[in-house]
């Protein structure tokens, strides 16, 4: 009975919603082969690219003061400062540490850290941003097709639902 019971219980445990939790020590290797430190480094410069573009616009066709433009510059050098403190790798690692816990098993992490020191694994990390760039320009030129379609449907129903009222 007892040779039963743990049969039973090598079973039940080999069930993979039973398998081992990953190592916090594990997940920071995986963390360190899979570069996530330089893409969330290489992250922040086009944010700030955003934010500088979004606060020239405000400023689009108007003619500052020297005090007015000063402020402004002042306010771009802040909000750099604050993207590059609240999205550092110090500030996600925990985060991510916790998200690879609760997400993967010891099995996953060990797997993924073998593929990313492979060449295909690092070919993979170094293209991978060059694949995204293309994606999204590919996305934002049907993007440029499609808004005016959209735009006119909700125009088209907004102008229906108020003939029905």
């Amino acid at each position: 009975m007892n040779k039963v019971m743990l049969g039973l219980v090598l079973t039940v445990c080999a069930v993979p919603g039973f398998a081992a939790p990953p190592t916090e020590a594990s997940i920071e290797k995986l963390l360190d082969v899979s570069r996530t430190r330089s893409t969330l480094d290489s992250m922040q410069a086009p944010m700030e690219q955003n934010m500088r573009a979004s606060l020239s616009r405000f400023s689009q066709g108007k003619q500052l003061t020297a005090e007015q433009q000063k402020a402004l510059d002042a306010a771009m050098v802040s909000a750099a400062a604050i993207i590059r403190s609240e999205f550092s790798y110090e500030k996600f690692k925990p985060l991510y540490v916790k998200i690879y816990a609760e997400s993967l098993d010891q099995a996953d992490v060990d797997g993924l850290i073998a593929f990313y020191q492979t060449p295909a694994g690092q070919a993979m990390l170094s293209k991978m941003p060059l694949v995204a760039q293309k994606s999204m320009e590919a996305v934002r030129e049907m993007m440029g097709s499609v808004l005016p379609r959209i735009e006119s449907a909700l125009k088209d129903a907004a102008q229906a639902a108020g003939k029905s009222q």
